[in-house]
């Protein structure tokens, strides 16, 4: 069953969006939303990497928010049938990967 989809996301990347940049231009928290985070794992080239990239001013953001869902196929509206969570922290420059699948999987390895 697929608990999530790109609709929960994307309503709460808004609303997450909204509250912390209604002080600046640039928040330094940006919520990627999902279909932009699956544009950018189907590019097939590092010059349309970045080209998607430079809108998102990745420069100026503390914390970056990036919806990873497991679909494989552009042409497939709604494919995919788990999430998981990528962010990016600028401070010890480094990404952290959450996926509850994985947290499970690791909790009964070690039971």
């Amino acid at each position: 069953m697929n608990w999530h989809n790109e609709c929960k996301f994307r309503y709460l990347a808004d609303q997450l969006k909204e509250s912390s940049s209604k002080q600046a231009d640039c928040s330094p928290i940006l919520f990627m939303i999902p279909s932009a985070a699956f544009m950018v794992s189907m590019c097939e080239t590092a010059e349309m990497v970045e080209e998607c990239l430079n809108q998102l001013a990745l420069s100026k953001r503390k914390l970056v928010f990036i919806p990873v869902n497991n679909a494989d196929n552009p042409e497939i509206v709604g494919a995919g049938s788990h999430w998981s969570l990528l962010v990016f922290h600028r401070a010890s420059n480094a990404f952290f990967y959450l996926d509850s699948i994985r947290s499970i999987t690791n909790n009964e390895q070690s039971a």
